[in-house]
């Protein structure tokens, strides 16, 4: 680099130092709505990955959830033994040893004392048939044993145990008039 040439860098340089103050105010603002931008764009594309996420783990592709026409989600529908029955004889169904894999279930959230804090809590509720273990490929049992249809037995998961009071294996669970025994 010539001497010449290192004279007017040094002097631009000298020159946006000696400006920085009157420029800070701008700058600043400059500054601050780039980060935020940034920001609500790493928001939204975070809720993008976790829907998608969330859908990827939550379903399969060849299963099914049929609702009640007009209900919006589990809770708000319910199929009468008729209903259960066309589903079943589909064509579609798959159909395996004990006939089609299908399982009508009852979803409702009810109270229970959470751990540490005794304080009650909502917790989801699933009453399941007995194909409904081969509709969830990552369904297993960890401890105990598969419920017996007709009696009053509840499996839960490790997460709930962790979570709830009273969900440990041999425990009694009340759920209005009835106890039901986690297994």
């Amino acid at each position: 680099m010539r001497p010449h040439a290192l004279r007017q860098a040094l002097a631009i340089v000298r020159l946006n130092f000696a400006s920085l103050p009157q420029r800070l105010g701008p700058s600043l603002v400059a500054v601050v709505g780039i980060g935020g931008v940034v920001a609500v764009l790493i928001a939204v594309l975070s809720i993008s990955a976790g829907f998608r996420a969330a859908l990827a783990l939550s379903g399969q592709q060849d299963v099914v959830i049929v609702l009640r026409g007009g209900s919006e989600d589990e809770m708000s529908s319910g199929l009468g033994i008729d209903d259960v029955r066309i589903v079943s004889d589909a064509p579609q169904i798959l159909r395996g040893a004990g006939g089609p894999v299908v399982s009508a279930e009852l979803y409702v959230v009810v109270d229970q004392p959470s751990v540490g804090r005794g304080t009650p809590a909502n917790v989801p509720l699933r009453g399941v048939g007995s194909q409904a273990p081969a509709l969830r490929r990552d369904f297993r049992i960890v401890a105990g044993r598969m419920f017996r249809t007709g009696l009053n037995e509840v499996i839960v998961g490790r997460g709930a145990q962790a979570q709830f009071q009273g969900l440990g294996l041999g425990d009694r669970l009340r759920l209005g008039d009835a106890a039901w025994t986690v297994v």
